[in-house]
């Protein structure tokens, strides 16, 4: 039976936002709010949840978290798919790799989902390795739950999520395959051998010591604009710097972090890059944040 979705209430939203943020470091955009409403109604319904309360103890009690990253990857803004066109990714070209000249490579990936991010960032090495001197690389690529972590293990995907990529590129890295009545694009060499995924909480513990040259999280840290400068949005400025302050210590001396910009009141974003070098101490307060971003 298919069930009546209602508007949820701000105080739904709000404890919905602070069970996904103390479970895995997931921060809910309340800005858009028609947009995330029909995105989380349309998760309860599909789960056949009675409602936002039962969700959010489903949420509560899944140990797993595969619940917590289902609804992760729905609440995400736009399709995902394999692409070389990004702003993080002209950052890469233009000022990271003539700077990590000659260095093998540690990037790190916290919230791949299904992997796109990870093999469009390899095959934008490999491709750059082409004019360049060749270099190691090792990308790692965590999520939460295991479900949507395969497909970044199978390194398989629909022809949709591929058609953002220049014919030659697919051609060179990926192998097409009829499967029933569509085509599966599957990662090759030499993509496939530069990224493992792995399952990992970015708000549990972390196995792995770093330093890693280059960490995406894009999913976890969102800026937004205020007052004519943008400042940094996560749940209060004290998670703001235990979460930062994890990242830099595992961050090579040299090396960036990628997170998003959302425009407020909207579901587009626009992307930036915090630098270790003028990296923000934990201790600075919100203004202070700000003044780092100008």
């Amino acid at each position: 039976m298919k069930l009546c979705s209602r508007p949820l209430s701000h105080r739904q939203l709000a404890n919905l936002k602070d069970t996904l943020l103390k479970l895995c470091g997931f921060r809910i955009d309340l800005t858009c709010h028609e947009a995330l409403d029909e995105a989380v109604n349309s998760f309860i319904e599909s789960k056949g949840f009675q409602g936002a309360e039962e969700l959010i103890v489903a949420l509560k009690n899944d140990s797993t978290l595969e619940t917590a990253s289902e609804l992760i990857d729905r609440l995400i803004c736009g399709p995902h798919a394999l692409t070389l066109n990004s702003e993080h990714f002209d950052h890469i070209r233009s000022h990271l790799l003539p700077r990590l000249k000659g260095r093998a490579l540690r990037i790190w990936i916290t919230g791949c989902s299904s992997g796109e991010i990870a093999y469009s960032l390899a095959v934008l090495l490999q491709e750059e390795m082409q004019s360049r001197e060749p270099f190691d690389v090792s990308i790692l690529a965590t999520e939460i739950g295991q479900n949507i972590l395969s497909y970044a293990r199978d390194g398989i995907y629909e022809e949709e999520a591929v058609t953002d990529l220049p014919a030659g590129v697919i051609e060179r890295y990926f192998t097409k395959e009829l499967f029933e009545d569509r085509y599966l694009y599957h990662t090759g060499d030499p993509i496939s051998k530069m990224v493992r995924a792995a399952s990992l909480n970015p708000a549990g513990a972390w196995p792995m010591r770093g330093p890693f040259d280059m960490i995406f999280c894009r999913n976890l840290f969102d800026i937004f604009p205020s007052e004519g400068c943008r400042t940094l949005v996560y749940h209060d400025i004290t998670a703001d710097n235990m979460m930062l302050s994890r990242y830099r210590d595992i961050l090579s001396d040299d090396g960036c972090i990628f997170v998003t910009h959302h425009e407020c009141g909207t579901c587009q974003s626009h992307q930036i890059v915090i630098d270790k070098r003028s990296f923000i101490p934990a201790a600075l307060g919100r203004d202070q944040l700000a003044k780092a971003w100008k």
